[in-house]
């Protein structure tokens, strides 16, 4: 089928993430005066403003689905807790600021996993988000776009590094398990089920075999111009293209 676009909210400022929990969009506006913005999409034809927060840069959000009063914004060289409580009113909580730029967040319970670039994987604890909370930092061979976290692992979409596989079973001592020099360039990565799909820049999407993490294997691949980022849901892969914009693929059954 083809799909078709039901609603949209324009923005004077560059919005580079979205995470979404219940009727929330939440943004990461990329712009001097930027940080997150809250949209309403309760209908989603006719998404709406409700709240901003204006600090810096964001570069990625995450809204964990278990937590309704926070989002996590990368931005810079710091990430931001934001109290959302109240959506017509987000409210700066915290930053924590780390030595490498933040490209990438994903939350699981009380830990945050950040993508580093160029300084590789940091874990904070933020069972008390008001505390001091860094507990681990591991460099990556190369500059670590993003992750995504499944069971105890972490899997770091490292640039030139390709994917780089990482045991975090014991968070405060992350140890590397295995790397998969991909193509191209890893931007972005995305784990459902034993495979793991890498947005890998001129590659297009690489897929792969994680039912032993220790050893990663190619599945497929799905040619595109200029993969940067991917997500996979109910059997379809969503990729975002910087020459083809939105590409929807679908695995071949075996």
């Amino acid at each position: 089928e083809n799909p078709r676009v039901v609603g949209e909210y324009e923005s004077e400022k560059s919005i580079v993430g979205v995470a979404v929990r219940d009727t929330f969009a939440y943004l990461a506006v990329y712009h001097n005066q930027g940080g997150i913005r809250v949209i309403n999409i309760a209908e989603p034809e006719n998404p709406f403003f409700v709240g901003e927060d204006n600090w810096y840069y964001g570069y990625d959000i995450a809204a964990p689905s278990n937590d309704s009063l926070y989002v996590y914004a990368a931005g810079g060289y710091w990430f931001v807790v934001e109290d959302v409580s109240y959506p017509q009113y987000p409210t700066f909580v915290r930053r924590f600021s780390t030595p490498g730029n933040v490209r990438g967040v994903f939350v699981r319970d009380s830990l945050v996993f950040l993508a580093c670039e160029q300084m590789g994987l940091h874990i904070f604890n933020l069972a008390k988000p008001d505390s001091e909370a860094a507990i681990a930092w591991l460099d990556t061979p190369s500059n670590a776009r993003n992750l995504f976290i499944k069971n105890n692992y972490a899997y770091i979409a490292d640039g030139r590094g390709g994917l780089i596989v990482i045991d975090v079973s014991l968070p405060e001592s992350p140890e590397i398990i295995s790397t998969y020099d991909t193509p191209d360039y890893a931007n972005d990565v995305y784990v459902e089920a034993d495979r793991a799909y890498i947005a890998d820049g001129d590659a297009g999407v690489i897929i792969l075999d994680i039912s032993t993490p220790e050893s990663p294997e190619e599945y497929g691949r799905i040619e595109t111009v200029y993969a940067n980022a991917v997500y996979v849901r109910n059997g379809l892969i969503y990729i975002a293209d910087r020459d083809m914009g939105l590409v929807i693929a679908q695995e071949e059954q075996e």
